[in-house]
């Protein structure tokens, strides 16, 4: 048996824009169904019309990717490890959140309803926001850990 450990590249492949995230899951689903040389998928929200692969080889790549639609072609050069760390950062998501943003409440007893965050309130981890499918309109102030960002507001990325 040999101690040698084949080690893995960062391929970068072109998609059509905006169908970043569907032709990630499409990978990973093929590589969860058979053995592969696939190691792992990420498709970065700030990197729009490329995803990035971890692959044994460019063949069991470019092999991968001729079937599938909504991709144009791999990048012929190499990604560092290093150069994906940015993408791979967890930021709070006290970070992300700004007023505008559409919201989904994901606990207590409004849980599911969908709401505009009116405000921000990054010391106390904290959003006032106002309830979209509510009879009449009424803010209510709750822990950023009930909620989801479902959309961006007007002219943020």
């Amino acid at each position: 048996m040999s101690t040698h450990k084949r080690k893995t590249q960062l391929y970068v492949v072109r998609t059509i824009g905006g169908q970043e995230e569907n032709v990630a899951k499409i990978i990973a689903q093929r590589i969860k169904s058979k053995d592969s040389n696939i190691k792992a998928v990420l498709a970065p929200h700030t990197l729009k019309g490329y995803i990035i692969l971890e692959a044994m080889d460019p063949v069991s790549v470019d092999t991968l990717l001729s079937s599938l639609k909504n991709v144009r072609s791999r990048v012929r050069s190499f990604l560092r490890f290093q150069d994906i760390d940015k993408y791979l950062e967890v930021k709070p998501l006290i970070e992300e959140v700004a007023s505008g943003d559409l919201v989904e409440i994901t606990g207590g007893p409004l849980k599911g309803s969908k709401a505009k965050v009116v405000s921000v309130d990054k010391s106390k981890q904290e959003i006032t926001v106002e309830l979209l499918d509510a009879a009449f309109t009424f803010s209510i102030t709750l822990s950023i850990d009930y909620a989801r960002i479902l959309e961006r507001g007007a002219g943020r990325k």
